[in-house]
C-alpha cells in the first residue's frame, strides 16, 4: 500500500531504531528505500545494516538528491500508489490504524493534500527556545466518515508556522505518489537549470517542498493519535542550523560508537508515552541493549 523512503546521514544506531518501529507499528508499509549519506567512518556500519535488512531498498546519495528522490518515485513498485517520507529521526512509536479508507480519500479527493502521521489531537505545543508554547489547531476538526481513528482539518485556517499549517513535511507525512512525482520532477529540473547550489540535504528538500503548500488541496487527514515522532538528539547537516540536543545530546559520533559495539535500541525502552509535539527529545540511551 505504503512506500516509505528514508532520509539517512551518518545514523546507523538511530536508523537501526526507525527501521525496527516501521517493521513493528507500520505494517501497511510494503516497502522500504533508504537514501543515505554517510562519511567514510560510518559506511561500514551501513553495510552492517544493509545486511540486517536485506528486504530494504538501499541507495547511496552519490549525486543529486532530487534525481535520486524523483528516481526512487519512478521505479517504485507500481501497486504502491503513496510514498511516506521519514528521516533517520524519526520513529513509528506507536501502532498506526488501518489506512484503507483514508488513502482512498486521499486519492479520489484533489482537495485532500496528504496524510499525516506525526499530527493528532494529542499534538497540542511546539517547542520554542527552552519552553513548550501552544500549538492547538484553529479550524474545526472532522471525524473522518465512519472511522473514529482519523480527523481532517483545513491546514490553510491555522497560523502560519503551526505544525497544523504545515503539509508539506517529510517526517511522517503521505502523499499520492504520482503528485508529489510530479513535484519533485519541477523541483529537479529547476534545480539543474536555475538553482544549482540548492543544499542537497532533506532539510534542503523540505523547504523547497513549500513553495507547493497552497497546490493541490487544503485538507490534511490525521490520526486522533499521532504515530510518528522526532527525537531531534543531534544534528549532521549544515545547511539549516535545526535545534537539537538541548535535553538529551547524543553526538553522531557517539551513537556510532555504541552501534559498533553491537548495542541498538529498544522503542519499547523509550519514554514515548506522552508525546505532544512531534519533535519531542527523549533519552536514546534508555533504550539501549
Amino acid at each position: 500500500m505504503v512506500t516509505s523512503i528514508i532520509f539517512s546521514k551518518n545514523r546507523p544506531l538511530q536508523l537501526d531504531l526507525t527501521l525496527k518501529t516501521i517493521a513493528e507499528n507500520f505494517d501497511q508499509c510494503s516497502k522500504v528505500i533508504v537514501i543515505y549519506a554517510a562519511d567514510s567512518e560510518y559506511l561500514c556500519s551501513y553495510d552492517v545494516l544493509k545486511k540486517e535488512y536485506p528486504e530494504v531498498d538501499w541507495r547511496l546519495q552519490t549525486g543529486n538528491l532530487y534525481k535520486m528522490i524523483y528516481c526512487a518515485l519512478s521505479f517504485m513498485d507500481c501497486q504502491n500508489e503513496f510514498v511516506c517520507f521519514l528521516t533517520d529521526d524519526c520513529m513509528v512509536y506507536r501502532n498506526v490504524p488501518d489506512l484503507s479508507a483514508v488513502l482512498k480519500h486521499l486519492k479520489e479527493d484533489a482537495q485532500t493534500k496528504c496524510i499525516s502521521l506525526r499530527l493528532g489531537l494529542n499534538i497540542d505545543s511546539r517547542q520554542i527556545e527552552s519552553s513548550l508554547t501552544q500549538d492547538v489547531p484553529n479550524t474545526p476538526i472532522y471525524s473522518f466518515g465512519d472511522q473514529e481513528q482519523f480527523i481532517i482539518f483545513n491546514h490553510f485556517q491555522n497560523r502560519y508556522g503551526s505544525y497544523w499549517c504545515y503539509p508539506m513535511s517529510v517526517d511522517g507525512h503521505i502523499f499520492l505518489r504520482s503528485k508529489i512525482k510530479n513535484i519533485v520532477n519541477e523541483l529537479l529540473a529547476v534545480n539543474v537549470r536555475i538553482h544549482s547550489n540548492w543544499p542537497q540535504t532533506p532539510n534542503g528538500f523540505e523547504e523547497n517542498l513549500q513553495k507547493y503548500t497552497t497546490i493541490d488541496g487544503c485538507f490534511t487527514i490525521c490520526p486522533t493519535v499521532s504515530c510518528v515522532m522526532n527525537s531531534p538528539n543531534n544534528r549532521v547537516q549544515e545547511s539549516h542550523k535545526n535545534r537539537s540536543g538541548d535535553y538529551y545530546d547524543s553526538s553522531a559520533e557517539c551513537l556510532l560508537s555504541l552501534f559498533k559495539e553491537g548495542k541498538r535500541i529498544d522503542i519499547n525502552k523509550l519514554n514515548a508515552s506522552n508525546i505532544r509535539c512531534p519533535h519531542t527529545e527523549i533519552n536514546l540511551m534508555d533504550g539501549l541493549v
